[in-house]
């Protein structure tokens, strides 16, 4: 399906940077009647807030892990037109007149820039009411990575996106759960078809730079329902529809970079036990226990390794538990 973009006649920029103020992780600056807050999470992390109504939330999502209330190292210049501030790894220029942002890494290479319209206006960070929506920089050949359980190919580039999960496989949930906007709606079983079961507001912007391809990584910390259009030609864009505009930036420039500091801030997995990593069976059906005892015992008859049945029958009648009988299906 297509995603309908958001019209973003009506949406008002935030005006000029009146002033600003060091704190111990960064920076606060005023910004016409709202605050933007930087933290530095990390040398190569930022945390990017924005205010509603000149106060922020500091209500948990629970999706990111407490903060430390101290900051790596980081230096705060005032350089007249822009206030810049730099750690180990990367630089982030804030436009004052006309707030814009941009960031870059030490070497200079693109972190992610704000839009500009025809007129060089910045666009980077609109609001509505109570919505928000971003805009940054992208080159036509540049490539999306992540956001999730997607259908369709995993360079996301060229497609938008809703986020606001749905259960394709039952069509009640489907026909009440699907936001507006699918034209026309993408059938269930479509590898175009979208929202789908999972919803993270995860990306990675990979630019290639001669032979090498270096990544940026972003992580909007906001649960509401969400659109991320990345089929504009010299632009990324992504829409929520409510709540404070809370973003993780990851300087990267590899995958492995990024993901190592996104799981530090979200959180790893402990090590999974051995079972876990054999072979599953998961099928959408309505078992019942005879059924399921068959399964098994085909398994073990024919000498397949198997460690888990999943029992996929939501919405059906009910779940059902069944246990394993290791003394009528030993392991082989």
């Amino acid at each position: 399906g297509q995603v309908t973009r958001v019209d973003t006649r009506y949406f008002m920029t935030l005006g000029s940077v009146r002033s600003f103020a060091r704190t111990a992780t960064g920076l606060i600056l005023e910004v016409g009647d709202e605050r933007c807050r930087v933290d530095v999470v990390r040398p190569d992390v930022l945390r990017l807030a924005i205010s509603k109504g000149g106060v922020f939330d500091e209500r948990p999502t629970y999706a990111c892990v407490p903060q430390s209330a101290s900051a790596p190292p980081f230096e705060v210049r005032d350089e007249a037109e822009l206030l810049v501030l730099e750690t180990a790894a990367l630089r982030l220029r804030v436009r004052r007149d006309r707030f814009a942002l941009a960031a870059h890494r030490v070497d200079g290479t693109v972190i992610f820039e704000d839009a500009t319209d025809d007129r060089g206006e910045p666009r980077g960070y609109l609001w509505l009411n109570d919505e928000f929506v971003v805009t940054r920089r992208a080159a036509p050949h540049d490539s999306i990575y992540g956001l999730g359980e997607k259908t369709g190919r995993f360079d996301r580039r060229g497609r938008d996106f809703v986020l606001w999960n749905v259960d394709v496989l039952h069509s009640g949930v489907v026909r009440l759960n699907r936001l507006e906007g699918q034209v026309p709606p993408a059938p269930a079983t479509s590898t175009r078809f979208d929202p789908y079961y999972v919803s993270i507001p995860f990306f990675q912007h990979c630019r290639e730079r001669g032979t090498d391809a270096e990544l940026s990584g972003f992580f909007v910390d906001n649960g509401y329902a969400a659109r991320f259009e990345f089929s504009h030609g010299d632009a990324l864009r992504y829409h929520f529809a409510g709540g404070q505009y809370v973003e993780y930036v990851f300087a990267g420039p590899k995958l492995t970079d990024i993901l190592e500091a996104y799981t530090e801030l979200t959180g790893r997995i402990p090590v999974p036990p051995l079972w876990a990593l054999g072979l599953h069976q998961c099928r959408y059906h309505d078992y019942d226990a005879r059924g399921v005892q068959r399964v098994a015992a085909e398994y073990r008859a024919r000498g397949l390794p198997c460690d888990v049945l999943w029992l996929d029958i939501g919405y059906m009648d009910g779940y059902r538990v069944f246990t394993w009988n290791e003394e009528r299906f030993p392991d082989p």
